[in-house]
């Protein structure tokens, strides 16, 4: 059997590049871990984030005030203790005594201030959620309120995800942004070792971490955004873990000696095409014609393995908001009829553009592509376009994003806040969509005390956020997760890896 010599280098180039060839198995020591990683940090500032895939590396380094189990359940973490006002306007917390960052100052209350007083200072991934935050006081180093301008119901779920890490405010302010970006500084279990940009990030165990010292002493992530390449490097042992390699090699890496192989479903997480109400589809026929024309549970079958469900709202099953009775309809007929009445046809195609990311979750190209050919059968002519991680938060923040756009939303609060509320907010960075009646009805329930009445509002809102065409969700995802059977590994309903928890058999 021959092998054709560009075909080889175009798998063996980002194994070189990375330093998977010419290394020795990070298995063969205990101490060791590599992660095959299909993303890069977009930065160092973990105020800045809101990327979920970030967050498996930005948790290993910064710790959050609140934690969660693998069921999303909140945790103690930097905050022992954590209770409501009687009127639910202020948040009273206990930080956590004996607790030093990784140059071995002390982190007290005042970090935690200092952390998200930058909210209010400067414009931040979350600057728009957490304006509802008028004040945070410090009664003690171990003592910390948080005054409320509004209410903020999901405030505890917040404070253990995005955006929330804690920053040493004597060394931040004494080096500035970007020198801190340079060398950054946490209280996680990790302290940083050395870093390469979309190369690799090398990571130590912190000795003094309050929470004992991590498992294994030394990790790497090796940063491998081609999921061929991933699947490479964890089949030749020079990776102890990856993820998001194609849902079709799982079954045979499941059959390699050594190796685990499972496709798991990412319970948090909505795979769907964020709208932009600019181009062709400023018209709403348009807009539900692309929806009506996509066969979801044939994309699940085709790339999922039948594993990822279909969706017809922006809250997954069984999760507050989802709205159990109405099922948007797979209908090309109906595609046509909406395209037709908007005054285009197979003959005379409307012309979109889309984007989507290639590798960054399993098999998101391949969804991107069948969705283009599902379109065309009934008078869409989309133009793809390859987009990385990175670029897409850019063109959201400056709503220069495509008619439509392939992407995975992750929620590790399960509340639906964060997934109508935060899709569809036209204040919000995140969203695309910049409908009036959509912030005018989130504004109002962000501010809604009664908690039964807040729901049904979010029900209310996903019902008519699928009718009016401002969202198409498509599947509740799965990711593919391939690890040396020696790993005792629990994954997590985020999909973030927690590494810390992580250890050898």
């Amino acid at each position: 059997m021959s092998i054709n010599r560009r075909a080889a280098l175009s798998w063996i180039a980002p194994l070189l590049a990375t330093g998977f060839i010419g290394r020795t198995p990070a298995w063969a020591a205990s101490s060791e871990l590599r992660i095959a990683y299909p993303n890069d940090v977009p930065n160092w500032d973990p105020e800045s984030q809101t990327a979920g895939p970030a967050m498996s590396i930005l948790n290993c380094v910064f710790d959050t005030p609140i934690g969660q189990k693998p069921d999303m359940t909140l945790i103690p973490r930097l905050f022992t203790e954590w209770k409501w006002s009687d009127d639910r306007m202020s948040l009273h917390a206990k930080v956590r005594e004996g607790v030093v960052f990784h140059n071995g100052d002390p982190l007290t209350a005042n970090d935690v201030k200092f952390t998200f007083d930058r909210y209010k200072k400067e414009t931040l991934a979350q600057s728009s959620t957490y304006k509802r935050v008028k004040d945070i006081t410090v009664a003690s180093d171990t003592e910390i309120t948080f005054l409320l301008a509004e209410p903020f119901a999901t405030l505890p779920a917040r404070l253990s995800i995005f955006g929330t890490g804690v920053l040493p405010r004597a060394y931040f302010e004494k080096v500035g942004l970007t020198s801190f970006m340079e060398h950054p500084i946490g209280s996680g279990p990790y302290k940083l070792v050395s870093y390469n940009r979309d190369a690799r990030i090398v990571l130590e165990a912190f000795d003094k971490y309050w929470g004992g010292v991590a498992p294994i002493k030394n990790v790497t992530f090796e940063i491998v955004k081609d999921p061929t390449a991933r699947v490479a490097a964890i089949e030749a042992g020079r990776a102890d873990l990856t993820l998001d390699v194609p849902i079709r090699s799982v079954s045979r890496l499941s059959q390699v000696p050594g190796l685990t192989a499972e496709i798991l479903p990412y319970p948090a997480q909505l795979q769907m095409l964020q709208i932009s109400n600019h181009g062709a589809f400023s018209d709403k026929n348009v807009r539900l014609a692309v929806h009506h024309a996509i066969d979801k549970a044939a994309l699940s079958k085709a790339f999922y393995d039948g594993k990822a469900v279909p969706i017809s709202v922006l809250s997954p099953p069984g999760f507050p908001g989802d709205v159990p009775d109405f099922k948007f309809e797979y209908s090309p007929e109906k595609a046509k009829e909406l395209l037709a009445t908007a005054g285009y046809s197979p003959s005379k195609p409307v012309k979109i553009s889309f984007m989507t990311t290639n590798g960054v979750y399993a098999n998101d190209f391949d969804v991107a592509r069948a969705i283009v050919q599902m379109l065309k059968k009934v008078g869409i002519d989309a133009n793809l376009e390859v987009i990385e991680l990175a670029k897409y938060y850019e063109l959201n923040r400056a709503n220069k994003l495509a008619e439509m756009t392939l992407f995975h939303w992750s929620n590790p609060t399960g509340d639906p806040e964060v997934y109508p509320g935060g899709v569809l907010d036209s204040n919000r960075p995140f969203s695309a969509w910049k409908g009036k009646e959509a912030g005018e009805t989130i504004a109002k329930l962000f501010a809604e005390t009664d908690e039964k009445k807040r729901i049904e509002g979010y029900v209310a809102l996903n019902r008519r956020a699928v009718e009016e065409g401002w969202t198409i969700p498509l599947l509740q995802p799965v990711t593919t997760l391939v690890f040396k059977k020696d790993l005792d590994f629990t994954p997590y309903q985020t999909g973030w890896l927690t590494v810390n928890s992580i250890k050898w058999k």
